[in-house]
């Protein structure tokens, strides 16, 4: 969890007085927070962040210098650059976050960044009964159990190389969640605390996608959308849940004006779900491959 936000001052320490006062907002606004936050010298940032466990646990280091920022993080710290007017041609090519104006960015964004450097999932929304996260390759066994009979007559499960499995698992929590924003999610029970019981999300629209809306002249969608609820948590109301909220994240937090979704049309259950969520059937889909019959039917959310 972060408690400490730290900007890091260049060695000169000379500053105009616009962002000196900037500096001094943004501590007190992290102060009223309710975390640690001060200005600190570049020599003391590094002394602190000699060991990993001085570096890591609940600090995020806000740096105006980038050759102190790539020091930081070699050492394992989580630190993003800090632009100002004082600092222009400051090079932050190493920075996974650049912030100008700190004093302005919400908490919950700072909260994001120390979570994105220290390789801990996003929470994305809560319901009622569940928690909607960032997958971790600790939740692999969970996603494994989530493939009963039923769920692999309708989706492709994982392989049985789990070592395999494992790897794209990393790679898609790397490469994914930060590249688009989006991805797909882990449903966590709140009745049953810790317990994967699902995964619900969006995936970007493939070729074959863009190629069957245009065959079927409806707009090209903005991403994909899937869901599946572990086999001891159907038919209670929780797939409706999830994806209601997650709907609407996506429609007013990330802008989605078109989302499509396909189901088999022997999954009654799932069109029965799409069509109450306001999907509304816009024609078959194309096989994935040449030859098979369009067995699965196209869905829009508009």
């Amino acid at each position: 969890m972060l408690k400490t936000v730290y900007i890091i001052e260049k060695t000169d320490k000379r500053h105009s007085d616009a962002v000196t006062a900037e500096m001094t907002r943004t501590v007190e606004s992290l102060r009223e927070e309710g975390f640690a936050s001060g200005i600190l010298t570049a020599d003391s940032a590094l002394q602190a962040a000699e060991t990993a466990e001085g570096a890591a646990v609940g600090t995020l280091y806000l740096c105006e210098c980038g050759s102190v920022l790539r020091e930081l993080l070699d050492r394992g710290a989580c630190a993003i650059g800090y632009a100002h007017a004082d600092n222009a041609g400051e090079s932050f090519s190493s920075a996974p976050y650049i912030v100008q104006e700190p004093d302005l960015v919400e908490a919950d964004s700072y909260v994001k960044m120390y979570q994105r450097g220290a390789g801990l999932p996003w929470t994305i929304l809560e319901t009622e009964r569940c928690l909607v996260r960032e997958f971790t390759v600790t939740d692999l066994d969970g996603i494994y159990a989530l493939y009963d009979g039923q769920a692999r007559t309708f989706l492709q499960p994982p392989s049985d190389d789990r070592a395999h499995e494992r790897e794209i698992l990393s790679a898609y929590i790397q490469r994914i969640y930060g590249l688009y924003g989006f991805g797909h999610w882990a449903v966590i029970s709140k009745e049953e605390p810790g317990a994967l019981i699902g995964r619900v999300g969006y995936s970007a629209i493939t070729d074959r996608q863009e190629r069957e809306a245009q065959a079927l002249g409806i707009p090209l969608p903005d991403v994909d959308f899937g869901f599946l609820i572990g086999a001891p948590w159907r038919g209670r109301g929780i797939a409706e849940e999830v994806c209601r909220a997650l709907l609407r994240y996506g429609i007013s937090e990330i802008g989605f004006t078109c989302i499509r979704a396909d189901a088999r049309n022997d999954n009654a259950a799932s069109i029965r779900l799409l069509t109450k969520l306001g999907f509304e059937a816009a024609g078959s889909c194309i096989p994935e491959k040449e030859g098979e019959p369009a067995d699965k039917t196209l869905f829009i959310l508009r």
